[in-house]
């Protein structure tokens, strides 16, 4: 039985939830705290398995409340209603950065598909081993290392990447960071992402990643003449493509698989531009998008990869795609990987055992 500790104001969001997690066999409530003081008192006392929590909250809102509990007593947390009016705030994407899983942010029903999607996502959460975060909450410093001139490698195919594709859902905020993080202020190739994100908060994540990774990050815009060293997002309800010249591309066409963007659709479009020249990534996340133009990319003769099990928040997306991966690789090593594909130098403070042996 999961055991849940609700963490929101009295409302009739918070009487759906309850009621769906009471009528499910699955769940067991072990509490109801009304703030965030509350809330990191109770997952101390009480330790839930995971912790289902409004953003908005008095006292201590639900930023401050993720950022105790996870450097108190680390526990999943997914972030439920939070909207104003119906409208996303600014600050939702702060709570990822802060350590929780993910956010939920279609308004609750009795019978809507939203208390459905919050069960399920709370099933998988609950199973997510979590670690320790500082308590200040703050960023940490970027750390710059001087420029490497690149290297050839013999692990490097003839003809060199000259774009790298990310693929993203449930926990990728984290692990892209952590991705372009371990990539460097060194990279000369564009990096093209589909990140699956509930409405509205796309650009908190893209600002988000902006201000803590080394390279320039920024929405996709059709027509862009993708850069070395700039990070590339595709929009929010937009599929973001390569055209055969190379630039990019978003289009309006129906959903694939359920998502618009889709990252079969980038990872196809690149397949047919690019060929062999490019690196494709798919990391965690739920469902099966990306595996599909995993697979086309391989058969052109690019590289892929697929995040491992044990680092992935969800393996649903990297299992479904391993069979098109060359590579299955924790989540620190899989920098390190791309930059030996590209004949880039390791960086020094990304160099350690797990990275380098999980190359071989």
């Amino acid at each position: 039985m999961i055991r849940v500790l609700v963490v929101a104001e009295p409302s009739t969001q918070r009487d759906f939830l309850v009621q769906a997690l009471a009528s499910d066999a699955r769940f067991q409530i072990v509490a109801i705290a009304v703030d965030g003081h509350e809330a990191a008192r109770l997952t101390a006392q009480l330790r839930p398995d995971v912790i289902a929590m409004n953003l908005i909250l008095a006292r201590l809102d639900g930023i401050d409340a993720t950022r105790r509990i996870m450097a108190e007593t680390p526990t999943p947390i997914v972030i439920f209603g939070s909207t104003v009016d119906g409208t996303p705030t600014a600050t939702a994407a702060e709570v990822l950065q802060a350590g929780a899983m993910t956010v939920v942010d279609q308004p609750l029903t009795s019978n809507g598909r939203s208390v459905h999607e919050l069960l399920t996502t709370l099933r998988l959460m609950s199973e997510v081993k979590v670690v320790r975060r500082p308590a200040s909450g703050a960023h940490r410093s970027l750390v710059r290392v001087p420029l490497h001139e690149p290297t050839p490698l013999h692990a490097i195919k003839s003809r060199r990447p000259v774009v790298v594709l990310v693929a993203a859902s449930t926990g990728g905020p984290q692990a892209i960071q952590t991705l372009l993080r371990a990539l460097g202020p060194d990279l000369d190739v564009p990096v093209l992402v589909v990140q699956h994100m509930s409405s509205g908060f796309l650009a908190g994540m893209v600002g988000w990643l902006a201000g803590t990774c080394p390279q320039s990050v920024r929405l996709a815009a059709h027509g862009d003449d993708p850069a070395g060293g700039t990070v590339y997002i595709a929009p929010e309800d937009y599929h973001l493509l390569v055209s055969r010249t190379g630039n990019l591309a978003l289009s309006k066409a129906p959903p694939v698989g359920g998502f618009r963007p889709s990252a079969n659709t980038l990872f196809e479009s690149a397949a047919q531009c690019h060929r062999g020249r490019a690196i494709g990534a798919v990391l965690t996340g739920m469902g099966d998008d990306g595996a599909a133009g995993l697979a086309a990319l391989r058969g052109a003769g690019a590289s892929t990869i697929a995040q491992d099990e044990d680092s992935a928040v969800v393996f649903g997306m990297p299992r479904a795609a391993a069979g098109a991966a060359e590579r299955v690789l924790p989540l620190a090593a899989i920098g390190p990987a791309v930059r030996r594909l590209l004949g880039l130098k390791l960086l020094p403070h990304v160099v350690d055992s797990q990275a380098d042996a999980s190359w071989t």
